[in-house]
């Protein structure tokens, strides 16, 4: 008995099929032990947001909803301290390495270093002579102590507040703004900010007629923007900026 045409083509495809089934399945297992592994790599990526956002939805259905919010800030600054310590480690490390002294003479130097040798018979008045500042003995180190002692005094500034804020009610000091305070706190802890405000302290300040005649003039400003419909948001912070300035 001859087979029927259609049983010569669909005996190869089921015995084909059959031969492939171990090869499909171990790729099945493949895809799915690799679809696992990323699922769970992606769980560990947000186990932290899933636990604050846990948090928040306690606080948001606490008794006391101001005791949890400052429970949640001081949490927040303790972590923020440990990870600002080692950062500050780093810091002195990271400035101890700079490299301040010039490793060879520049050629005025050498030149007037010559001259003045040369000179033997020219008398030095001690009073007319001017004084260098005194080098530290170790100016990099010093220049690191600085920053830092910067960097602990800000936030120690801003933990005062923060601590006075912790007696607001939720309603007018809410929990947005205190987690955008403790944003402000953690990212005080960097060493442009703490060199931006050694530079500060070291350049000229105004007078406080200067100072006085600069808000007037920032104000008039101001309103003439506000005259004009067009946001003066820039300007008031100017103004802030000037009555803040030391």
């Amino acid at each position: 008995m001859q087979a029927k045409p259609y049983f010569r083509l669909i005996l190869p495809a089921l015995l084909l099929g059959l031969t492939g089934c171990s090869g499909f399945q171990g790729s099945y297992d493949s895809d799915t032990s690799s679809m696992f592994t990323e699922i769970s790599g992606n769980e560990r990526e947000t186990s932290g947001n899933k636990k604050i956002d846990k948090r928040l939805v306690e606080l948001d259905h606490a008794l006391d909803r101001n005791a949890a919010r400052n429970a949640l800030v001081r949490e927040f600054i303790a972590e923020s301290d440990q990870v600002c310590d080692k950062k500050l480690t780093a810091i002195s490390d990271q400035i101890e390495e700079w490299e301040l002294n010039p490793k060879q003479s520049d050629k005025l130097s050498k030149t007037l270093n010559e001259t003045i040798a040369s000179r033997q018979l020219d008398t030095v008045t001690p009073e007319l002579t001017i004084n260098q500042p005194a080098s530290a003995s170790n100016p990099v180190k010093e220049l690191g102590q600085s920053i830092v002692s910067i960097i602990k005094r800000n936030r120690e500034q801003t933990r005062v507040i923060l601590k006075d804020r912790e007696y607001m009610d939720i309603h007018r000091y809410s929990v947005k703004q205190a987690l955008q305070d403790m944003q402000v706190y953690h990212q005080s802890c960097s060493i442009q900010l703490g060199i931006s405000e050694a530079a500060r302290m070291t350049s000229q300040r105004m007078t406080t007629e200067e100072k006085k005649a600069e808000i007037e003039s920032l104000i008039q400003l101001r309103e003439t923007l506000m005259k004009q419909g067009l946001s003066a948001r820039a300007i008031q912070q100017k103004i802030d900026a000037v009555i803040l300035a030391d």
